[in-house]
């Protein structure tokens, strides 16, 4: 029996892991293609003040500015994750019945959410 609720909560544990293993995962991935946009937006306006013509540098002036502070809103610092707490209760023989070993506890402590306009929808992560 103790066998069993030992196995019960390592596959739980397990999940979790899978789990938060690929949002870890998920929120890199998003760094990068936010890396990439900054980097091309950076080549794209350096290519613009030093090749092109006082009425280029002109007439794209209001359209960088806009990206640029639309790449500026995008919180990727945080990436989306939360911080998550993983503890272990041991049981109370006389109020948990048929559990004789404890039981795990999950915490996340916020939600976060990061916008981006062009390098991906609009997105919600909750953790």
């Amino acid at each position: 029996m103790i066998e069993k609720h030992e196995d019960s909560l390592l596959r739980e544990y397990e999940s979790f892991e899978r789990k938060r293993t690929k949002q870890i995962e998920t929120a890199d991935e998003r760094v990068k293609r936010h890396l990439a946009v900054l980097k091309s937006f950076k080549k794209y306006a350096s290519e613009i003040r030093q090749r092109g013509t006082a009425c280029d540098v002109a007439r794209s002036a209001s359209g960088l500015h806009k990206r640029a502070g639309d790449l500026l809103i995008v919180d990727v610092t945080e990436a989306g994750l939360s911080y998550s707490d993983v503890t272990f209760t041991s049981c109370n023989f006389i109020t948990d019945g048929d559990n004789i070993v404890g039981a795990l506890n999950f915490a996340s402590t916020s939600k976060l959410t990061a916008e981006c306009s062009q390098c991906m929808p609009s997105t919600t992560v909750v953790t």
